[in-house]
C-alpha cells in the first residue's frame, strides 16, 4: 500500500474504509469523500485539509482515481483480518 494514503477524512475522522465516495487529490495524492471535499472547496477553502499539508486545491485536481478501490479493498480485508474474535474470560481469574 503507498505510504501516501490518508485512512481519515480530516474534517470528521471517517475511515477511509467508510467515505461513501472516494476520491484522491492529483496534487497531494489524499483521499477524501467526494460530497466532503467539493463541500469544502466551494466555502472558498483552498488549502488540503489534512493537517501540514501545504498543498492547494481546486476542485478539479480532485479526481477518482482507478487504484483506489483496490487500495480501500486491501485495507478493509486487512483490517477484517485485524479483528479479534476470540474474547478471554477474565472472571475466572483471582484477584
Amino acid at each position: 500500500m503507498r505510504s501516501d494514503f490518508c485512512y481519515f477524512w480530516p474534517q470528521d475522522h471517517l475511515p477511509v474504509t467508510e467515505l461513501e465516495h472516494p476520491v484522491r487529490s492529483v496534487v497531494c495524492k489524499y483521499v477524501y469523500d467526494k460530497g466532503h471535499i467539493m463541500h469544502y472547496l466551494q466555502e472558498n477553502n483552498t488549502r488540503c485539509p489534512v493537517a501540514a499539508c501545504p498543498a492547494k486545491l481546486k476542485s478539479d485536481k480532485v479526481k477518482d482515481d482507478p487504484l483506489l478501490a483496490a487500495d480501500i479493498d486491501e485495507l478493509s480485508k486487512t483490517q477484517n483480518q485485524n479483528v479479534m474474535t476470540d474474547v478471554m474470560d477474565v472472571t475466572e481469574f483471582e484477584e
